[in-house]
């Protein structure tokens, strides 16, 4: 386990959560997602991470991509949307409502969920591009947004859903615009 003792906790407020996806060694082999507490110190001198985190899913079969939302009108409830090898993306609620909201893709590795656009932003590596999708659709439709890529590993995108960032194993940080057919 890697020592946490030098993170800071600065950028999240006491009522806030840190999520991380448990991917496991050799790319996949863990099951689980993590809620750490960022009211809890973690400079106390705790020997492990059991004092202040929380395991809050399981089952999955190397989970990779997470993303986190705040549910409209529910400032205090959240929801997380998880990829995993199986080719899916899940919703999971706080009351533990999990559900599949996507299915057949290729190793989605990375999750990006916008307020502004409400679409969940997703670099499906095995299919070499990023689509997104409204996960709230009772028949979430694939909408390609960027391909051509190696095998995308990360996707990010900015704060009112005009401009797309990745980075590939081609070691390039790409850039799309999404308001526009060229950048």
């Amino acid at each position: 386990m890697s020592d946490v003792s030098s993170l800071s906790t600065s950028t999240y407020s006491e009522n806030e959560y840190l999520y991380v996806a448990n991917e496991g060694s050799g790319g996949g082999g863990g099951e689980t997602i993590v809620q750490i507490d960022a009211s809890e110190s973690w400079e106390s001198g705790i020997d492990g991470a059991t004092a202040f985190a929380e395991t809050v899913g399981t089952g999955f079969n190397g989970p990779s991509g997470l993303a986190e939302v705040v549910v409209s009108g529910q400032p205090t409830e959240t929801k997380l949307f998880i990829s995993d090898d199986y080719g899916n993306v899940y919703s999971q609620s706080e009351a533990d409502d999990f559900e599949v909201v996507i299915g057949g893709l290729s190793n989605p590795n990375a999750l990006s969920y916008s307020d502004s656009d409400d679409k969940l932003y997703i670099a499906d590596a095995g299919n070499n591009q990023i689509i997104r999708t409204d996960p709230t659709d009772a028949t979430p439709v694939q909408e390609l947004v960027s391909s051509g890529l190696t095998g995308p590993q990360s996707v990010v995108v900015n704060s009112n859903a005009t401009e797309l960032y990745n980075t590939d194993f081609s070691s390039q940080v790409y850039g799309t615009s999404l308001t526009t057919t060229t950048w």
